[in-house]
C-alpha cells in the first residue's frame, strides 16, 4: 500500500509537471517569474540590441536640443528679401510685412517716430535689404533729423547682400532728400549698371543732375525715363521751363495732371510717403 501510494504520487507529480509545461499561461507566468528573479539568462544577441538601443536613445536626448537650437537659429538669421520674395518661404516674410510695415508707416505719419523706427528695425533685422523697410527707415530717420540711423542699415544691406539695383536706388533717394546730390548721382549710376531699364532710376538721376546744373545729363535721363513709360511729369516740366526740353520728346508720357505713379513702380525722389498710404511696390530684381 505504501509503495503503491509512492508510485501514484510520483505519477501524479509527473503528470502535473507535464500539464504545467504544456499550459501556456503557466509557462508564461513561470518565465516571467524567472526573468524577474534573474534566473533566466539573456542571450548575447538581445543584450547587444538593448545596449545599442540605449546608446541610440542617449544620442537623441543629447543631440535633439542642439538640432532644435540650430533650426531656431536658422529661422532667426537674416534673409535675402529678393530670394525670399521669389520662392516659397513660409509665413515669415508675409507676417513680418503684415504686422510691421503698415503699422510703422501709420506711426510715422502720426509723428511717433521712435515707435515707427522699432517696426522698421524689426523688418530689417529679418530682411536687411527689404526695399520698403529701407525706404521707410530712411524716411523716418530723415524726419527725425538723424540720417546716421538709416546709414547703418544701408551699409548692412550692401555688405550682406550686394549687387541689387533697388538697394542702390533707394539709397540714392535717401541721399538726394538729405541734399547729398553727388553721392546720390553715384548711387543711381550704380543702380543703372545693374538694372539699365529702370525708368524710376533714370527719372531720379535726371532730377539730381538737373539740381546740380547738369542739364544735358538731366535731359538725357528724362528722355530715357519717359521712353520707358515713366508717368510723373515733374522732371519734364522743369526742363520745359528751363527751355531745354526737345520738341521731339518721347511718346508714352502721361498728361501733366497725372501725379500718382502706377502700381509696381519704384518710389520717386520727389515724392514722400503720403499719410496712410505706402509708396508703390518695388518689384524684385
Amino acid at each position: 500500500m505504501h509503495l503503491s501510494n509512492k508510485v501514484s504520487n510520483k505519477k501524479a507529480s509527473t503528470e502535473g509537471a507535464y500539464y504545467a509545461e504544456v499550459d501556456p499561461v503557466s509557462v508564461h507566468l513561470r518565465r516571467q517569474n524567472q526573468i524577474a528573479n534573474h534566473h533566466m539568462p539573456i542571450s548575447p544577441g538581445i543584450s547587444a540590441y538593448c545596449y545599442l538601443m540605449r546608446i541610440f536613445l542617449l544620442a537623441i536626448m543629447f543631440l535633439l536640443p542642439s538640432a532644435l537650437v540650430l533650426a531656431a537659429g536658422k529661422w532667426n538669421d537674416p534673409h535675402d528679401y529678393y530670394k525670399s520674395a521669389t520662392r516659397s518661404s513660409g509665413d515669415l516674410l508675409r507676417n513680418v510685412e503684415k504686422f510691421h510695415l503698415p503699422q510703422g508707416l501709420a506711426k510715422m505719419n502720426k509723428k511717433k517716430y521712435d515707435r515707427a523706427l522699432e517696426d522698421f528695425d524689426f523688418v530689417l533685422r529679418y530682411y536687411p535689404n527689404h526695399p520698403k523697410g529701407l525706404l521707410f527707415m530712411s524716411e523716418v530717420s530723415r524726419r527725425m533729423k538723424k540720417p546716421e540711423i538709416a546709414e547703418k542699415y544701408f551699409q548692412k544691406a550692401f555688405k550682406m547682400y550686394p549687387g541689387y539695383a533697388n538697394t542702390h536706388s533707394i539709397y540714392g533717394i535717401f541721399l538726394q532728400k538729405t541734399d547729398r546730390m553727388e553721392r546720390a548721382i553715384e548711387q543711381y549710376r550704380k543702380s543703372l549698371k545693374l538694372k539699365p531699364n529702370a525708368s524710376e532710376t533714370h527719372y531720379n538721376l535726371g532730377l539730381a543732375l538737373y539740381k546740380t546744373g547738369k542739364q544735358d545729363g538731366a535731359l538725357l535721363h528724362a528722355q530715357k525715363a519717359y521712353k520707358l513709360g515713366y508717368p510723373l511729369p515733374g522732371l519734364r516740366n522743369k526742363l520745359v521751363k528751363a527751355g531745354i526740353w526737345k520738341k521731339n520728346k518721347p511718346a508714352k508720357t502721361k498728361p501733366d495732371n497725372v501725379e500718382e505713379p502706377s502700381a509696381g513702380k519704384e518710389p520717386s525722389a520727389d515724392k514722400e510717403p503720403s499719410a496712410g498710404k505706402e509708396p508703390s511696390a518695388i518689384t524684385p530684381e
